[in-house]
This record gives structure tokens, sequence and C-alpha cells, in this order.
């Protein structure tokens, strides 16, 4: 797969269409406060009927075995004047950028849509397919993939119709937690699905529990309403080493119960979730979950969407924005001298070797996105679940979508407290004790330009 993305890559930039580098200013062409905004909706089923490898879990030995429930690349289309944007989001666990930049070109090809206007990120599930590795079977799911991705893009941009936007917060309660416990002799554990160990005494952190809804209200009698759901937790429901059904999890429970009860298109975006897990059984954390229940946790998650559409406040203006930024933050080096013993077990020995490999330095690309008074941020990695408050808490926007696991090589980016104690994200994290906070407050700063 990985010589049949690169060749497709460079195909690609042969012609011109890939766009390289980070953009110093926000990006936007003639247009003004009056322009009316367009919205278009495309889905696109990205599920395989054939086996392939999973992502989650035992990667290298965990084949699908059925579908449980199908997978989605779902796009929304944004236009205002002459300026245009595609956001997506996407059932799977992750993807590298280079497989990004390869699709981005191919959907320019057939929209006009610069591929610097195009926004991709996943819903983070464990029981998709693997996009990011080279077994066997990948390559020929990588180009239906490509496909599908094109074709959800092509619908939506034809879905295009005139629209207007309401967005605010919800506050749900008990929905998500920070998977790491403080334990009575004063250790750390944790678990997607509660600590099972002894002696748990309390959460390491509180875990930020805010969703955020925009409704987009579309004018013309044959369009339906669409709208977008963000929050922050692990869909990993099913994502266990002997779950191997093809599933985007609880999402689909969301988007289902949404679009059931509504008449709405519904957009599912992981929010914050690096650190952050699902509520594991719905009476309690007390044991660990029949993991059947993901249909029902995210019935409860797309009711508390429905309730807060009444308090929704219109956002003002139509203008779209926009600054993809390298930014260079520094490598993570620590515990480079640990042996396997010394590591929370032999996946995170094997991140020793990669991290030991890094230059000083590692650089990534971060995006923002103004639409009107709309703040959207678009992170390449998992984010933790402070990082993503601080984002919203301190954004010049009413309103900021918090979209994570985007486009990148990027895994966790891991806060301070997770350093502290030593968690399996710092472990596996590529960039150093502090960036977190500092990509966090440069995605602050972004914002603050598009304001």
């Amino acid at each position: 797969m990985k010589k049949f993305l690169c060749a497709f890559l460079s195909c690609l930039m042969l012609l011109g269409l890939v766009a390289c580098g980070g953009n110093s200013a926000p990006q936007q062409t003639e247009n003004t406060a009056s322009a009316v905004l367009e919205v278009g909706f495309g889905r696109e089923n990205i599920t395989p009927d054939y086996s392939v490898p999973l992502q989650g879990g035992n990667f290298a030995e965990r084949w699908s075995v059925g579908v449980l429930d199908y997978c989605y690349a779902t796009c929304i289309a944004m236009k205002s004047g002459e300026d245009i944007v595609l956001v997506y989001t996407i059932d799977i666990k992750l993807m590298s950028g280079v497989a990004y930049d390869a699709i981005k070109g191919a959907i320019m090809q057939k929209t006009g849509v610069p591929v610097a206007n195009i926004f991709m990120n996943a819903t983070h599930t464990h029981s998709a397919p693997a996009i990011r590795y080279t077994w066997d079977g990948s390559s020929r799911y990588a180009a239906e993939f490509t496909q599908a991705l094109v074709a959800a893009a092509d619908k939506a941009v034809k879905d295009l119709a005139p629209a207007t936007m309401a967005a605010g917060y919800t506050q749900t309660e008990g929905m998500a937690f920070v998977r790491h416990y403080l334990m009575n002799d004063g250790t750390y554990a944790g678990s997607n699905f509660g600590s099972t160990a002894s002696g748990r005494k309390e959460h390491a952190r509180e875990a930020d529990g805010q969703m955020g809804i925009v409704r987009f209200l579309r004018k013309e009698e044959n369009k339906k309403d669409v709208i977008l759901v963000n929050f922050g937790a692990h869909p990993t429901f099913n994502g266990t080493q002997s779950d191997k059904q093809i599933s985007a999890d609880f999402p689909t429970a969301v988007r289902d119960y949404v679009e059931n009860q509504t008449g709405a298109l519904c957009a599912y975006f992981t929010a914050a979730a690096g650190d952050q897990a699902a509520r594991s059984n719905i009476e309690g954390l007390s044991k660990v979950t029949d993991r059947t229940q993901y249909r029902q946790y995210g019935q409860i998650l797309g009711q508390y969407a429905i309730d807060a559409l009444p308090n929704l406040k219109p956002v003002e203006g139509t203008a779209i924005r926009l600054i993809n930024r390298d930014m260079t933050y520094a490598t993570n080096k620590e515990n480079l001298d640990k042996t396997p013993e010394e590591m929370n077990g032999p996946f995170e020995a094997d991140w020793i070797g990669r991290r030991s490999k890094l230059p000083a330095t590692k650089t990534m690309t971060i995006r923002t996105l103004a639409v009107g008074d709309l703040g959207f941020i678009s992170a390449p990695y998992e984010m933790f679940g402070e990082q993503g408050k601080y984002i919203k808490d301190n954004s010049p926007f009413e309103t900021t979508v918090v979209m994570t696991c985007g486009e990148g090589d990027n895994s966790y980016v891991s806060n301070i407290a997770g350093f502290e104690y030593n968690c399996y994200e710092s472990q596996v994290c590529y960039y150093a004790r502090g960036v977190a906070e500092q990509a966090a407050k440069d995605f602050v700063s972004m914002l603050e330009e598009l304001k």
C-alpha cells in the first residue's frame, strides 16, 4: 500500500495538485460578510465486503470477520462567494499524511476545491479497516477508500444550498472520563473501560464532557438540515482483540439517532479524546461493560445534541478564512535508556526505538478555519481533553469545533500531566513535555488571527 500511495502522490505532485508548506496568513479571496453561505452534505459507505486488517488491539493479528455496522466517510461542503471548503469526518482510526495528501489531490481534480481547503479527520473508531499499514489487502482497500472519499466530496458540492448557522455547547454528565487513575499505592493505572486494577483511588483528572453542536439550516424545501456533533471520547467499545467485526462504534449510533429523531442529516466529529474514554457502563463504572452498550451510549449522546438544538445561537457572518501553518516542536527524548521491562509493555518499549531515531525537532501542520463567526481547529494528532477545553475556553469565537485525529503521523501529544504519571500516551508520544500546551496556545493564536 505504501508504494501504491507514494506513486499516486508523486503523480499528483507532478500535476501540481498537492500543496506544500504552511501559510503564514489567513487565506481568503474577495468575499464580503453579506455573501450567501451555501452548505452541502455527502456521505459514502467505506465498509469493505471482504476481510481486512483492523486498527486497534493487536494490529497484525486482528482481521475482520463480518460487519457489525457500516463505516462511512462524511463530507460537509461550505461555500461563501468564491471560497469553498470541504470538512470530512471518516470512520477510521488514523491515516498517514501521505495517504491523505494523495486522496486530497484526487478530490481537487474532481471538484476543483484546492487541496489546502480540504480538512480530513477520523472518528478514531478502533474497529475500522487499516489504512496506515502495508499488510495484504490494504492496496485494494486504499483504492476503494479513495474512490469513496472523492464521491462524498462530489455529492457535497453538488448538494450545496443556501443556509444559515446556529451553534453552541451543551454539558453532558458522566459520558466521558479520563482513563487514568490514581491508585492507593501512589501509582497510576488506566483502562478504556474503567480501571480493573485493585486499589483504585480516583481519576487522575476531570474529563471535558462538553459537546459542541452546529446546525446548518438549509433554506431550500427539498434540502435537509445538517447537524454537526462534536464530542471527545474514544470509540473503543468494540476495539478489543476479540472484537473482529467492522464497526464505526458509537459515532454511528449518534448519527442514526439524531437523523431518526430530527429528520436532519448528521455528522459526528471526534473532539479532544486522546486521554478520554466513553462511559463504559451506562449504569456506572463499577464493572467492565457489556460492549454492546455502544448503541445505547450513542443514543444518549444523540439526545444531548437534540436537547441542545433549541438553545443554539445564530452564527453571524459567512466569510470563509483559514490558516494552515507548519509548526516545529521539540521531540520526546525521555526514557530512552529504559529496558522493555521498565516500560508499560512491549508495544511502548518498541517506541523507544522509534523516538531514539527522531531529530531534535519534528514539524506538524496545524490548521484553523472560520466560517463567519464559527471557528474550527484541526489537530493532526490525538489531543488530550484539557487542551481541547483550553482552546474552546480561550477561542475568540463563541463556538469552536475541535477536530482531532487529522492528517499526519503524530500519534498522541501528551500533556505535562501525562508525562508526570508516565502514561502509555506519553511513552508513545513523538513530542516533548510541554508541546501539547504550546500547540493549544498556537491554535488559539491562529484563531485570533482569523477573528
